[in-house]
Order: C-alpha cells, then sequence, then structure tokens
C-alpha cells in the first residue's frame, strides 16, 4: 500500500516494514538479509505479489 499510496518505492516500503522496526527494537538479527541473521524473508514479483515466504531459512509459503 505505501507503494500504491506514495512516492516510495519498493526498497523504502520493504525498509520500512522490516529494517526500521527491527532497529527500533534493538534487534540486530531481524530485518536485514546478512550473514548471522534469521532468514526470515518473503519473495515478490514485479507487481509485489508474494510468491513465497521463507521463515527460518525454511519455505513455510509458496504460490502454486
Amino acid at each position: 500500500n505505501i507503494v500504491r499510496w506514495t512516492d516510495a518505492t519498493p526498497v523504502d516500503a520493504l525498509r520500512m516494514a522490516g529494517e526500521v522496526p527491527a532497529r527500533a527494537l534493538g534487534l540486530p538479527d531481524r530485518g536485514r538479509i546478512v550473514p548471522g541473521a534469521i532468514a526470515d524473508i518473503a519473495l515478490f514479483d514485479d507487481a509485489l505479489t508474494v510468491q513465497a515466504t521463507i521463515a527460518r531459512g525454511r519455505v513455510v509459503y509458496q504460490l502454486s
């Protein structure tokens, strides 16, 4: 919705949804894709539709 309703880019929206809240909560192992971080991510297509979700390194949802 942020991308649709504002001038934010998908990268901006992802930072707002992940990195910024994790930093504010003092969770350095969340919100970023870096070695040692918890591997919870969502994969989107160009239309920003979720294609897959990975939680703790395992695929827990995949669009068929």
